[in-house]
């Protein structure tokens, strides 16, 4: 999409899933409830005639009617109630132990009621009320926060975490192995081969190889004596 000659890209960011552009990050770092009701779905029934209910919405602070006289409206809601001191309080931003204000008014006579949900005895006049109210659905208000980030350098911090998961898998699964063979002479003054190795791990199967190695040289050795012995023999 393109507005005033610039590209505009839309996306609808979702957990894991950010947007980028031009090597800029928007993606979701916080998801929570607001503790503020949206809206709350309740049954009203007229109290001369619970039979004749209908289901409306209530949005906060606006006025709904009920009938041609008579209006509703959502004034107050705590998401966790408790009663001290005459007066109801705010425990904390969870709804778990919701209440809600309405205030039923009567144009024809001039008249406002507090209801309750649930009904707080010494606050609610839920008796007085030209209607009956029941909670059928709470829904709350959330907020999303959005985070942006730009990392230029993102590649090479890559590159370096893959360098050193290389030079880990070498240090701990490559085996070190070195072997040394010297020709030296002995106290009687005949050529001997000496041969020495190390390894950093694994001495055990290191061992067994170098044993290996060993016998191999000699059986090389012996096979060149007995070529060199035929070959003096036939040069005589």
């Amino acid at each position: 999409m393109v507005r005033d000659g610039r590209e505009v890209q839309r996306k609808e960011i979702a957990v894991n899933d950010p947007l980028v552009y031009g090597g800029v990050r928007f993606y979701q770092a916080s998801y929570g409830s607001t503790g503020k009701v949206d809206r709350l779905v309740v049954d009203a029934m007229p109290a001369a005639n619970p039979a004749a209910r209908r289901e409306i919405s209530l949005p906060m602070n606006e006025a709904v009617a009920l009938d041609a006289d008579t209006s509703v409206r959502m004034v107050e809601f705590i998401p966790d109630y408790v009663v001290r001191d005459g007066r109801v309080y705010t425990r904390s931003d969870e709804p778990d132990n919701p209440a809600v204000h309405l205030v039923v008014t009567s144009q024809k006579n001039n008249r406002s009621v507090n209801v309750w949900l649930p009904e707080i005895p010494g606050f609610a006049e839920n008796a007085q009320a030209p209607y009956v109210f029941e909670g059928k659905d709470l829904k709350l208000a959330y907020f999303t926060g959005l985070q942006v980030s730009h990392e230029p350098g993102q590649w090479a911090v890559w590159a370096g975490v893959i360098l050193m998961g290389a030079g880990l898998a070498l240090v701990f699964y490559v085996i070190h192995v070195r072997f040394w063979v010297v020709p030296v002479r002995n106290h009687q003054g005949n050529l001997a081969l000496w041969i020495g190795g190390t390894a950093n791990r694994n001495r055990d199967v290191f061992e067994q190889k170098f044993k290996h190695l060993v016998e191999e040289i000699k059986k090389e050795l012996k096979q060149r004596e007995v070529c060199n012995a035929e070959t003096l023999a036939e040069s005589r």
